[in-house]
């Protein structure tokens, strides 16, 4: 049995404080004829997509499967129809989106403009996450790759990530920093106080070197040089954001030990393909710095893996911004 879900209509008045009408900012005619098409519809193969099962339940809660009711939803329908045409598109493709064509479709659509994409390529490559002020929109690396070209930014591969680089701590200052062979003895780890002591002295005096302990792992930076002429200062600006895998071990992206001398399994496509993934990291952090007045802060899949992760926590929008 299908029942019909028919809402009354919403009448539309003139205003009585002004000489606009409520009509020159909702087409009434549209909307009416909107409503025909739906109720023409309704029975078609077209409309399955916006019946809704309902059932009784038991009293323990429990569905009574012999009890399911088909409801034909048409204010969903109607939504989907007006949502379309106030885009634009033909009532067959809007009736494709279906129910997805909703509020957060709008939003999705909205932030496309803003980078320069269709409404296709906005409700297929933009995702919305979260709700209310908390809401995160992200985007595949392909997708800002495309928008920085249209925002005329030039990417320049300064360190690909392929490149090993070896940190090490100054026994003295417990500074870090790279480890170069020129200025730095490596200190066996684990001697004695006393023997420790005595090869301190022995590498400031006869080498003329300061001793270190050297890291075992290598690290891996990927670093991309952005450039993009800004036609109000009437120069060119720059940014280079390096992105290393310590930084990708820290946030869990990447295996390793982090700074708390946990192990991190990171994720499986950072582990098998970590210099793109660095890359791709470089070029988010500086694309929405240079590029901000089309990427407006909206973020990579990895990162939105990051915040997800941490949705338990008040603080994970905030942290997000630093990842």
């Amino acid at each position: 049995m299908i029942e019909n879900n028919n809402e009354p209509k919403n009448e539309v008045s003139k205003s009585t404080t002004s000489d606009l009408s409520v009509s020159t900012y909702l087409d009434t005619e549209k909307l009416t004829q909107i409503e025909l098409l739906v109720d023409k519809l309704k029975d078609s193969a077209l409309a399955s997509q916006f019946i809704d099962k309902k059932y009784e339940k038991n009293e323990d809660g429990s569905i009574i499967e012999s009890s399911e009711i088909l409801i034909f939803n048409r204010a969903d329908m109607i939504m989907c129809l007006g949502l379309g045409a106030e885009l634009g598109m033909s009532p067959f493709v809007a009736l494709s989106y279906g129910k997805s064509l909703n509020l957060t479709s709008i939003k999705k659509i909205e932030k496309g403009k803003k980078m320069g994409l269709d409404y296709n390529t906005s409700l297929e490559q933009i995702y919305v996450w979260g709700s209310g002020s908390k809401e995160i929109v992200y985007t595949s690396i392909h997708i800002v790759n495309a928008v920085l070209t249209r925002a005329g930014v030039k990417r320049e591969i300064i360190q690909d990530g392929t490149v090993p680089h070896y940190y090490c701590t100054e026994i003295a200052s417990g500074k870090s920093i790279e480890f170069d062979t020129s200025i730095h003895y490596e200190v066996p780890r684990g001697l004695p106080a006393a023997q420790l002591k005595q090869v301190i002295e022995a590498i400031k005096n006869d080498k003329q070197l300061i001793p270190v302990y050297k890291d075992t792992t290598p690290t891996f930076i990927g670093e991309v040089k952005l450039s993009r002429f800004n036609k109000f200062l009437k120069e060119v600006e720059t940014v280079s954001l390096p992105y290393s895998s310590k930084q990708a071990i820290e946030a869990g992206l990447y295996r390793g030990i982090n700074s708390d001398g946990e192990v991190v399994k990171g994720k499986d496509n950072w582990n098998a393909h970590v210099a793109t993934h660095l890359i791709k990291m470089s070029i988010m952090n500086g694309g929405r710095m240079i590029a901000a007045d089309y990427l407006q802060g909206i973020y990579d899949e990895s990162e939105i893996s990051i915040i997800k992760e941490k949705s338990n926590d008040t603080s994970a929008f905030e942290e997000a911004e630093i990842v």
